[in-house]
């Protein structure tokens, strides 16, 4: 496990000094106070998911550290992932330019309300992880695994998309940013036809997910999707 704990340290370190170096290279300045306390909080979010993850599940955190839109078994799936992937690159390059520009002025309380839904967004997640030892990065089923109804799966059918969904929407509004908001309006379609795309293979191919269906009704939010 010691190979696992380096791995994911190393993940974090990459993913910090990466959004930092996108976001400050693209906004011109490093005199952005809306992105300092984005990353912190970003990066203190994901701290806690990977310890989480390393104290209770270490072969789920395995999964996620090692796992990639290559690993996808469905080439559509393979296709979206890798989509999403730059979309959501390209939202944060272009969150930054937005603020280079001074496009727009975003007032300090929706600041803060982009930084507390990244923080739902995680939150959410951490759940799904409390409940579902099998909420890996790529869409598999093993031998093993059953339909989750318990937690989060109680109220709507995929609450990691759910969290995810919050987090992406995060994002642009904490670094204060409405065409960076627009790029993520534009990214939702094909997160939600991620979604429909899983649910027809786990009915396919899941023992439990079609009843499970008929008693979850929402998908996303409840009393929205």
């Amino acid at each position: 496990m010691e190979k696992l704990g380096k791995d994911a340290l190393r993940g974090l370190v990459t993913r910090a000094a990466m959004l930092m170096a996108l976001i400050f290279v693209s906004a011109g300045t490093v005199h952005y106070w809306q992105a300092w306390l984005f990353i912190v909080v970003f990066t203190l979010c994901n701290i806690a998911l990977t310890a989480y993850l390393w104290e209770y599940d270490q072969k789920l955190l395995s999964q996620r550290v090692y796992g990639g839109y290559w690993l996808e078994q469905e080439r559509v799936q393979k296709i979206i992932m890798l989509t999403l992937s730059i979309i959501s690159l390209f939202q944060v390059i272009v969150s930054a330019l937005d603020y280079r520009l001074q496009s727009h002025r975003m007032a300090t309380a929706s600041v803060l309300s982009g930084d507390v839904l990244v923080v739902i967004g995680f939150l959410i997640m951490s759940l799904v992880f409390r409940v579902n030892g099998y909420a890996s990065a790529t869409i598999e089923i093993t031998s093993d695994q059953k339909a989750i109804s318990t937690g989060p799966y109680a109220l709507v059918r995929h609450p990691m998309y759910a969290g995810g969904f919050l987090t992406l929407l995060g994002i642009p509004i904490a670094l204060g940013s409405w065409w960076g908001v627009a790029v993520f309006a534009a990214m939702a379609p094909l997160f939600i036809f991620r979604l429909i795309h899983e649910e027809h293979f786990l009915c396919e191919r899941l023992p439990g997910y079609k009843e499970y269906q008929t008693q979850v009704r929402w998908r996303l939010f409840p009393g929205i999707f």
